[in-house]
C-alpha cells in the first residue's frame, strides 16, 4: 500500500489545525456524508459554523466526526485530551472506548497516564526517538503490584508510613 492508498485507512485527530492541511489524500469514495451528520448530532454540534469558532473541545470532537465519516481502519491520536476540563475528558475517553468497540485500531500519544490506563491495550514509551518500552497494560500493572509488595516486604513499614500510602 502507498501514499494516498494507505491515507485511506487512517483518522486522524490532532491537536494542531494544521496537520489536517499538510496530510492530506483523503478519498472521496471512502467519504459517508450521513455518518458525519450522526455525528455532529450525537456532539450537538452546529452544522455550518466556521470552525475557527469551535472551542477546543467542539474542535476535538468535529475531528472526530470527520475521521469517523470515512469509516477509517486506524485513528491517530495526539494528545487528544490534554487542555480539557475532567467533566469533557471523561465523556471523550467513553467516545474512544467506543470507537474501540468498532474494532478501529487506535495510536494515541499522550502525557495523560490516566488516559492510557483506561484505552491502551498496549503502551509503548518513546523517547527522543527510541523505543523505550513496550509492553501491555497488565504487565505493567502487575510489575507495579510487584514492585510496591517488594517494597514493602523489603522495608521496614511503620503504621503511620501504611495509613500515609492508604491516604494518598
Amino acid at each position: 500500500m502507498q501514499g494516498v492508498e494507505r491515507r485511506k485507512c487512517y483518522g486522524i485527530i490532532a491537536q494542531c489545525k494544521a496537520l489536517g492541511k499538510r496530510f492530506g489524500g483523503f478519498s472521496v469514495k471512502n467519504w459517508h456524508t450521513e455518518e458525519l451528520y450522526q455525528w455532529l448530532d450525537r456532539f450537538s454540534l452546529p452544522k455550518g459554523q466556521p470552525l475557527y469558532q469551535f472551542s477546543k473541545g467542539m474542535y476535538m470532537k468535529y475531528q472526530v466526526a470527520f475521521a469517523m465519516s470515512y469509516h477509517p481502519e486506524y485513528l491517530l491520536l495526539d494528545e487528544p485530551t490534554a487542555g480539557f476540563d475532567p467533566v469533557f475528558r471523561k465523556d471523550f475517553i467513553k467516545i474512544i472506548q467506543e470507537i474501540r468497540e468498532r474494532k478501529i485500531g487506535i495510536l494515541m500519544s499522550t502525557h495523560i497516564l490516566s488516559d492510557m490506563e483506561q484505552i491502551a491495550d498496549e503502551i509503548m514509551v518513546i523517547s527522543n526517538g527510541e523505543l523505550k518500552l513496550h509492553e501491555t497494560r497488565e504487565s505493567i500493572k502487575e510489575r507495579s503490584i510487584q514492585d510496591q509488595l517488594e517494597t514493602f516486604l523489603t522495608n521496614k513499614v511503620s503504621i503511620k508510613d501504611l495509613l500515609r500510602k492508604r491516604r494518598q
